[in-house]
């Protein structure tokens, strides 16, 4: 079954649910109506006879306390389903290239990072919107992280490779993720929740003789309570509810602190059981999932822990219902209790909170590349190599273009400080090329399939001078910001690492006899560095160079075909040099000069 089948099937099925469910919603608020009513009809009509007045009334609001409770859960379902069609849907459109619903990351979008913003890494349109369907903040954060940081180790990548191979067969397990992750959201303050209590203002003074009287002092109530029913004095009774409103009262501002971090987010521990039960209860085999799953089994089951926070959560929340939280706190000093007991499940679980929470952020960001590679199945696993070559790539594409638009080429890089300068006329394919060899690289660093045929790649840091920005704040122009990036290239280079560089148009903010002279002095410095570099350009006389280093420098360009009096691109890479550029032509056909000039 194609991805588009089994979206449209699941996508059928939840809004056929959803309209059963919607009639059943109905019914049911019908007879929660009829046995509401039905209570004092039973009433008004047995009211002479004691045993029908009470039993028949009291089956009857037992009934609707049981329709209540149904219409809440098919409630719950019907938002499921929902949720569900409205997943499906998405990914219906994702797989015809649509990817306008998902988040696009443009809270990461960094002008001075070494590529991420050259790629079209973050924001609208770019590569982590289309790979991205993280449900948690803390799973988009790791996404974020691996765009920025690639693998750059062999080894690693395969790992990650084996895993996302792996989850890219469990279908209906990665819809279900999503959807249990969708169905609540999550906020970095809830999230908090979890390891909150490590600062004074969370710490319970006298917590060790808080422990004893939390079971003296409800025992103490309960005896003055039987004495009371049994025909003793109310004073002792009285004399307890004082002491215990007394201690409620000293501990407010601890308590009051607690329910602000705990309140009301029994959902948010919801929707972490739902997660870390999917992530325990499927077997997985290759190594890097078995050991995250290990992290939440080992020792303490993670769902098991949440259930009991949830459990915890649940009972202090009592409190906003004043009537039961008052004879609570009058009898069982209740919330110094409820504190406690939330105190004691962190101090519990503390060692563990953040490798559960990590494993499922690692598991989220897992998924979103796993759906990515289930959307693309005619995309290629590239090979990391540790030796030998730096690029050897048939049949490369842009992974952010349609496939009925996107014109692949070949490309081969061998050895160290080779350097591919590549000409052509404007809009002639020369910027998407550099961006096809970069995106694929991250990709293939994420252990992504890439839009290729094929791919063995050895694994490097990627830095870009492609689409530097002035700063109007820091009083920079392009040209200056352009230097200032290219002495951070050097710099890094010169230090030994290792880097894939690819420049678009170098030193566009001067004239062209400096910009040429500037671009060959880098040239010859690119070429004595352990770097692999594709340079893209309009300067034809830098081509000249390959004479100077034949076996560093390989020419290639962008031609342009002519069809009568129109220009035709077919964006194919040719080894050589350009022939024909494009802007008088172009000048002429759009009337900004006459065709005689």
């Amino acid at each position: 079954m194609t991805i588009i089948e089994y979206y449209l099937s699941k996508n059928e099925d939840a809004c056929s649910k959803t309209a059963m469910l919607s009639r059943r919603m109905e019914q049911f608020s019908i007879l929660r109506l009829i046995a509401f009513l039905g209570t004092f009809v039973f009433y008004w009509i047995f009211r002479h006879s004691l045993v029908p007045a009470i039993l028949l009334p009291a089956a009857s609001f037992a009934f609707f306390l049981f329709l209540v409770r149904k219409h809440i859960q098919t409630s719950r379902d019907k938002k499921r389903n929902q949720v569900l069609s409205i997943l499906c849907e998405r990914e219906i459109k994702a797989a015809h290239h649509g990817f306008g619903d998902f988040q696009d990351g443009n809270e990461f979008s960094n002008p001075n990072h070494p590529y991420t913003f050259d790629l079209d890494i973050f924001g609208k349109g770019s590569l982590f919107q289309m790979l991205n369907r993280t449900t948690t903040s803390g799973g988009k954060e790791v996404l974020a992280k691996w765009l920025q940081a690639p693998l750059l180790k062999p080894d690693e990548i395969n790992v990650r490779q084996n895993s996302i191979l792996e989850l890219t067969q469990l279908r209906d397990w990665r819809t279900q993720f999503i959807l249990e992750g969708s169905l609540l959201e999550v906020s970095d303050a809830e999230k908090a929740m979890l390891t909150g209590n490590s600062s004074d203002q969370y710490q319970i003074k006298n917590l060790k003789i808080l422990r004893t009287m939390i079971y003296i002092l409800p025992g103490l109530s309960g005896v003055a309570l039987v004495w009371l029913i049994t025909g003793g004095t109310h004073l002792w009774l009285l004399l307890m509810i004082l002491i215990n409103l007394g201690l409620i009262f000293n501990y407010r501002k601890i308590i009051d602190r607690y329910y602000l971090l705990f309140g009301n987010r029994t959902q948010t521990t919801e929707k972490y059981i739902s997660l870390l039960d999917l992530i325990e209860k499927q077997d997985f085999h290759c190594a890097e999932l078995q050991s995250l799953r290990d992290n939440i089994t080992k020792d303490v089951k993670a769902t098991s822990a949440f259930r009991s926070l949830k459990k915890r959560m649940a009972q202090f929340e009592i409190r906003q219902n004043i009537i039961p939280g008052m004879i609570l706190n009058s009898l069982l000093i209740w919330d110094l209790k409820s504190i406690i007991r939330l105190h004691d499940w962190q101090e519990a679980n503390a060692s563990r909170l953040k490798s559960w929470l990590k494993t499922i952020d690692v598991f989220d960001a897992l998924t979103s590349l796993a759906t990515f590679a289930d959307h693309n199945p005619k995309y290629t696993w590239p090979i990391p190599l540790k030796e030998n070559i730096i690029l050897d790539a048939t049949g490369l594409g842009h992974p952010l273009l349609k496939p009925e638009k996107r014109i692949v080429n070949d490309i081969y890089i061998k050895e160290w400080s080779e350097i591919a300068i590549i000409t052509g006329a404007n809009m002639a394919g020369k910027s998407t090329f550099l961006r096809s060899v970069g995106l694929n690289f991250v990709l293939a660093g994420l252990g992504c399939p890439v839009t290729a045929e094929k791919m063995q790649y050895y694994p490097l840091d990627i830095y870009t001078s492609m689409r530097t920005t002035d700063s109007l704040l820091m009083e920079e122009s392009y040209f200056l910001a352009e230097l200032k990036r290219l002495a951070k290239l050097m710099e890094r280079l010169r230090s030994g690492e290792a880097m894939l560089v690819l420049l678009d148009e170098m030193l566009k903010g001067t004239n062209s006899t400096d910009k040429l002279k500037g671009s060959q002095y880098l040239v010859r410095e690119l070429a004595t560095t352990q770097s692999a570099t594709i340079l893209a350009t309009h300067d034809v006389q830098l081509t000249e160079m390959e004479k100077l280093y034949p076996d560093r420098i390989t020419n290639y360009c962008f031609e342009i075909l002519h069809d009568g009096d129109e220009l035709v691109f077919d964006y194919k890479l040719r080894p050589g040099i350009v022939r024909t550029m494009n802007a008088s032509l172009l000048m002429k056909k759009m009337g900004i000069i006459k065709s005689n000039s």
